[in-house]
């Protein structure tokens, strides 16, 4: 049982050696990442304002997340040219460092076992049924991946659902997640449509919505659970005044005799 990245330590510790490091080896967080890529640009002569670093880590984070190659690349952007220079001079770092970084810890498996035939079979041997959860927020490597390792013993079972993918930020592509049944002929489908945990109201509302969705699998959600609350929705045009609606209702609850410890706030990012 593991997360992606875990099992990819797993498998370099033994293979590292044919991605041109050596075990134990040194795995780079995003501030080294960051570190290293500020240097290859100060190297290259190329300044931080036009060539964010930043934006350069995510776009060398896409490149190993969709396996690229180079000739696959977009050929007309003189940035997308500079990142492509920017990504080989901090793979040769990485590996002169014996380091990867997160993504490695996918995409270098992914290319062990495309390379090297034999050391896949002996892990689809070792790994004959594989489980997959949360699978539409895998992305194009993590998926390839699962398909290397699946494909000799084709005993694969993916749980997941396309409306809550929400990882397209970190590279996930839903569109595995749809074409699962092409890749795969003769899966069984297994429709989860009763929801325990919310009121037919939340439930009624967010299939409404997704339902204008036009690439999905088409679903008929229902509870047994109560009508509920009615949903409330409020638009702010700014934070100052989002945080003044926020106190607002808090003042106004107060006001009813709720108790302070029932009201709470909770957000994505700060």
């Amino acid at each position: 049982i593991g997360t992606f990245h875990s099992l990819g330590v797993q498998i370099l510790k033994s293979e590292a050696n044919l991605v041109g490091r050596t075990s134990p080896f040194t795995i780079f967080d995003e501030d080294d990442s960051l570190s290293l890529v500020k240097k290859i640009l100060a190297g290259l002569n190329l300044s931080k304002d036009r060539f964010n670093p930043l934006a350069m880590m995510v776009q060398i984070s896409r490149i190993k997340n969709g396996l690229s190659k180079e000739d696959s690349l977009p050929s007309g952007s003189h940035y997308e040219k500079i990142a492509f220079s920017v990504f080989k001079k901090y793979e040769e770092a990485l590996q002169s460092s014996n380091a990867f970084d997160f993504d490695d810890l996918i995409e270098k498996v992914v290319r062990i076992f495309q390379n090297h035939p034999e050391i896949l079979e002996k892990y689809q041997n070792r790994w004959q049924n594989i489980l997959v959860d949360e699978f539409q927020d895998v992305n194009t490597g993590q998926y390839l991946l699962i398909k290397l390792l699946a494909q000799k013993h084709r005993s694969l079972f993916v749980i997941g659902d396309d409306a809550q993918s929400i990882y397209a930020f970190r590279g996930s592509d839903f569109r595995n997640f749809l074409n699962f049944e092409k890749d795969w002929l003769g899966a069984e489908i297994i429709k989860l449509e009763e929801n325990y945990l919310y009121t037919q109201n939340i439930i009624r509302a967010a299939s409404e919505l997704i339902k204008n969705n036009k690439f999905q699998k088409p679903k008929d959600l229902w509870t047994k659970n109560s009508a509920g609350d009615l949903i409330q929705l409020f638009a702010f045009q700014n934070g100052e005044e989002e945080a003044r609606g926020i106190t607002e209702k808090i003042s106004e609850l107060l006001k009813n005799n709720e108790p302070i410890g029932e009201i709470a706030i909770l957000y994505r990012t700060n």
